[in-house]
């Protein structure tokens, strides 16, 4: 923890606890409740998680039954995350794809909805007949779009869209459209 990070002093406790209902490791760091001026890093030895799990494992933060990813990769035998908040974290395996819904053509612009369930959107990349086009992202919403500043005229279009999550799951689907 960085100096000059917290309000005020506290003593550092930590807790390993095992919950017996999800099988998993929560490790309690201080109480969500202490506020952080500056991010902190978290690092958790996980020398028993399988070596072809670790690069899909990712921090998150639990409260309220709900998890919030905490920006992780590995390092050797352990993960390591930074965060603001304190709480209980756990390591989880994120392997599902990000997810490419909801999609609207018109001829002024295309839009889709993406969502990823655990460790979030990371990048996205959309081609239209090979070439790169600016797609614009709502966080809140989940939409992503693209308008158009010359509508093509009726002729056949090749549109490839990619998305990957901070675990680097990916999805890509290819639409062909008037």
């Amino acid at each position: 923890i960085p100096s000059n990070s917290l309000y005020k002093g506290h003593e550092f406790n930590y807790e390993k606890i095992i919950d017996p209902i999800k099988e998993q490791t929560i490790y309690k760091v201080l109480d969500d409740s202490i506020p952080s001026h500056k991010s902190f890093i978290l690092s958790i030895q996980a020398n028993n998680l399988d070596m072809k799990l670790r690069e899909k494992a990712v921090i998150v933060r639990i409260e309220n039954d709900q998890t919030y990813y905490t920006p992780s990769k590995w390092q050797k035998n352990k993960i390591i995350g930074k965060s603001k908040k304190f709480g209980n974290f756990t390591i989880l395996i994120d392997s599902i794809k990000p997810v490419i819904d909801s999609q609207k053509i018109t001829n002024d612009k295309i839009q889709f909805t993406i969502s990823d369930e655990l460790s979030g959107i990371k990048k996205y990349r959309a081609e239209l007949n090979g070439k790169w086009i600016l797609m614009e992202y709502d966080f809140k919403t989940g939409l992503l779009q693209h308008v158009f500043e010359n509508p093509p005229n009726n002729i056949q279009q090749y549109l490839t869209l990619s998305v990957v999550d901070n675990a680097e799951n990916s999805q890509v689907i290819n639409i062909s459209f008037f």
